[in-house]
């Protein structure tokens, strides 16, 4: 059983819906306690299958590992299956990428050309000195520029704390890889190391997902007056 991932487990492929995986679990672990298994072992398996892919997060970090550590398809989905739905995955992104370029430009193009002054030379937030935000969209008008401003600091802060993270993660794999050439680690250090780069990865996603919010949302959203509340992250119940 260890030699297949957690959506083989339950015989399912990587696009399964939520509603799938729930009734794939119940399915297989009922079918163990009708033939009376008692391997801890495989129910073990199944139970840490099943928490993986029902939180949506860590079903998103784990979906990337599996591409980028050993990429294969899934024995539950045919081999044209799955190339397709590949291309598909990849024409969304590119979509993506080509609209979020359309809209940089039309923004551009609709700032004034000479820009607007700003009262203060630097925002400050909590005790980190963030830089000044650019002018705000002409639809923000008086307390509604100030609002822009401040979820505009607030972006700011999220990425100096991506790029930190990225980094952070990045050093840390390249020292863990220096120490595999030199020593071998006890199984307790493996596990902490493990739960490290997973606390690490899952920072670096909600972190991405937050930026990716203020900008499309949350941003227009303040020059129209209305500021949302700033959410703050929440590590893993280990």
């Amino acid at each position: 059983m260890s030699s297949k991932n957690h959506y083989q487990l339950f015989g399912l492929s990587s696009t399964a819906s939520p509603v799938e995986i729930e009734a794939a679990y119940q399915r297989v672990k009922g079918l163990y306690q009708r033939n009376g298994v008692s391997d801890e072992a495989r129910l073990d398996a199944l139970a840490q299958a099943y928490s993986v892919l029902s939180d949506p997060l860590r079903r998103r970090i784990y979906d990337r590992s599996l591409e980028q550590d050993s990429p294969m398809i899934d024995e539950a989905e045919p081999v044209g299956t799955a190339n397709l739905g590949l291309r598909l995955r990849w024409l969304a992104v590119a979509l993506s990428l080509l609209l979020l370029a359309l809209a940089t430009v039309w923004w551009v193009r609709q700032r004034p050309t000479e820009p607007v002054p700003v009262d203060a030379a630097v925002v400050l937030e909590g005790h980190k000195p963030v830089a000044a935000a650019p002018d705000a969209p002409a639809s923000a008008n008086g307390p509604d520029q100030g609002k822009w401003q401040r979820k505009y600091a607030e972006l700011v802060e999220l990425q100096a704390h991506l790029r930190e993270r990225e980094q952070q993660l990045h050093s840390w794999r390249n020292k863990q890889l220096s120490r595999r050439d030199s020593e071998t680690d006890g199984e307790t250090d493996q596990l902490d190391n493990e739960r490290y780069e997973r606390t690490l990865q899952h920072e670096i996603e909600w972190l991405t997902m937050r930026i990716d919010i203020i900008n499309q949302v949350e941003l227009k959203a303040a020059a129209q007056g209305t500021l949302m509340k700033r959410q703050v992250y929440q590590p893993p119940v280990s």
